[in-house]
């Protein structure tokens, strides 16, 4: 299998974080057992703490067939791109958001 998995990355990006992602998704590929032949692709946008920016954004990853969204840093992104990724299914993991509006209940 040659399958990518496409995730999606909405981040600022300070002190080199973005290439920390690049590592990992290149540490994953470089095993076939890890995914069982299936190759992780990793998409990066910085949505500059816009939601207008974040909505577009979104629904620009969404032709590509994603399967995860990483991020928005930011509550209020977070919870714009929230409507959009369930609609469509797909799992969304802020790693800096805290409202607990965002948490399931």
């Amino acid at each position: 299998m040659n399958k990518a998995l496409l995730l999606m990355l909405f981040m600022v990006f300070y002190n080199g974080a973005s290439s920390n992602g690049l590592g990992v998704v290149e540490d994953v590929n470089s095993d076939p057992e890890i995914l069982n032949g299936t190759r992780l692709t990793l998409q990066m946008q910085n949505t500059k703490s816009s939601d207008f920016l974040g909505i577009i954004e979104a629904l620009q990853f969404m032709e590509n067939d994603t399967v995860s969204i990483i991020g928005p840093q930011f509550s209020a992104t977070a919870r714009v791109i929230s409507h959009i990724a369930d609609e469509l299914k797909v799992p969304l993991l802020s790693f800096a958001a805290t409202d607990p509006t965002l948490s399931p209940t």
